[in-house]
């Protein structure tokens, strides 16, 4: 099984305002997490999937900015203990102009970051110029933004694994059963080196199509064996599992792969 979240760069791809995967996938994403945000709330109607999408974005810029603001009142002496605590007043200002909105019918609000924003990530194309517009900011985004920062990328793996069942549904016939059909063998070790085969062929084809670059397969047999009468046991069902794994491709290379 491969377990996902959802993440603010599926939200973008939804929208079309960011391109690197699929977007059928993320739209998955976003239908399934309204559902649950539905079921959580006990509300009559789910969100649509643009309608998360769009509050997901509203939320990534302005929460993103209170952080922006917070580490910059932290480089001033004095300032750091209340970067917190604007009071009722400063949360109402803050608020207003990290959401794009007016402070007042009869006063204009602005903050103004006095150094540039340097961004980073896949995403930053699609939240960051708002985020810098909203903060009186200058937005830089480096050349390889899209790959700073990329730990997941770097260290993390695709892993994919498919079990193929042998059994014996009668003495000395074993059977395997393969995706494509089942298949009978009078010879255990010739059903154990069909069904590794299989196991390993499949294996290796959902890692790629996951993503993963040149992966490598391991197998293992789990076996139940049940016993006889005269003392000795026989084998009844064999379980083989074929786990092949892969760094992720990177970038364009994987969307290359995938089309």
């Amino acid at each position: 099984a491969t377990i996902a979240g959802f993440t603010p760069s599926d939200a973008m791809h939804v929208l079309a305002r960011q391109e690197g995967w699929s977007r059928e996938a993320a739209e998955c994403g976003a239908r399934i997490l309204a559902t649950e945000e539905r079921n959580s709330r006990a509300a009559r109607k789910a969100d649509t999937a643009a309608g998360l999408c769009e509050r997901t974005y509203d939320h990534v810029v302005r929460a993103s900015g209170r952080v922006l603001l917070a580490a910059a009142l932290a480089q001033d002496p004095g300032l750091e203990a209340r970067a917190d605590h604007w009071g009722l007043l400063g949360e109402r200002l803050l608020g207003d102009v990290l959401a794009g909105r007016r402070f007042s019918a009869l006063i204009d609000a602005t903050l103004k970051v006095a150094r540039p924003i340097v961004a980073i990530g896949a995403p930053v194309g699609a939240y960051y110029p708002e985020i810098a517009r909203r903060l009186g900011a200058r937005l830089e985004i480096p050349e390889h933004a899209a790959v700073c920062n990329a730990v997941g990328a770097v260290a993390g793996v695709v892993t994919q694994s498919v079990d193929v069942l042998v059994n014996q549904p009668s003495f000395n016939l074993f059977r395997v059963h393969d995706p494509q059909g089942s298949a009978d063998y009078n010879d255990v070790d010739a059903a154990l080196g069909h069904a590794r085969r299989v196991a390993e062929q499949l294996a290796l084809e959902a890692a790629r199509r996951a993503g993963a670059a040149d992966p490598h397969v391991e197998i293992e047999v789990f076996e139940k064996r049940a016993h006889m009468e005269a003392g000795s046991d026989y084998l009844a069902e064999a379980l083989v599992r074929a786990s092949a794994t892969g760094r992720p491709l990177a970038g364009r290379a994987a969307a290359t792969r995938r089309d």
